[in-house]
């Protein structure tokens, strides 16, 4: 309409954007966007746009790098030391039997993920428990079980390290994923136990 001053679209850039929606009252909602893209159509022009492939569908993953926000994760059986994460690391202690961290509501194809990726560290407790477990649930099994879980050990003797489920070579992962749950030790006896980041890779 003549209201930029050049033609030549190399002269724009995408210099910002935003994206939200309305929530009434105090709740806390969680929002997953898939297949952004951003279409330029030029007025006038004969020829049909460029065809680009579909980028990938970007999968989630929880950084926990803000203060006080657990991302949509919930806490059962621990309790949050420093009123949520902070300073990039959620700090829990787990103080008896099946300590769990419930994820948000997702919608991810499980073809598309082959593992999930957790950083952690242990700080205590008997080895028997040392073991981290990973379910999911899926919009045709909507239930945890152990049947959709895999267990891995843990290390006992904190430090930070990185555990891996991998997921796509298990019999029950399939169809569309809409809830994690970890249960980042079999049980604890007081001590303290850290997430840093859950990465769907």
């Amino acid at each position: 309409r003549g209201l930029l001053r050049s033609a030549d679209l190399a002269d724009y850039r995408m210099g910002g954007m935003n994206m939200g929606w309305e929530v009434p009252g105090l709740h806390v909602v969680t929002m997953q966007v898939r297949n952004f893209s951003l279409k330029i159509e030029t007025q006038g022009s004969t020829e049909p746009p460029p065809t680009t492939p579909e980028p990938p569908t970007s999968l989630p993953s929880f950084e926990f790098d803000v203060a006080g926000d657990s991302e949509g994760w919930t806490p059962r059986n621990l309790t949050e030391l420093n009123g949520g994460p902070s300073n990039g690391l959620w700090i829990l202690r787990a103080d008896g039997a099946d300590p769990q961290l419930v994820g948000p509501v997702l919608k991810v194809d499980s073809q598309g993920v082959a593992e999930i990726a957790v950083r952690a560290a242990n700080n205590g407790n008997a080895l028997a428990a040392a073991t981290m477990q990973l379910f999911w649930a899926t919009t045709d099994d909507p239930s945890f079980s152990e049947a959709k879980s895999i267990r891995i050990p843990i290390s006992n003797t904190g430090g930070w390290r990185e555990y891996v489920f991998q997921v796509s070579e298990h019999a029950r992962w399939g169809g569309e994923i809409t809830k994690l749950r970890l249960d980042p030790i079999a049980y604890g006896d007081g001590h303290a136990i850290g997430i840093d980041y859950i990465r769907l890779r």
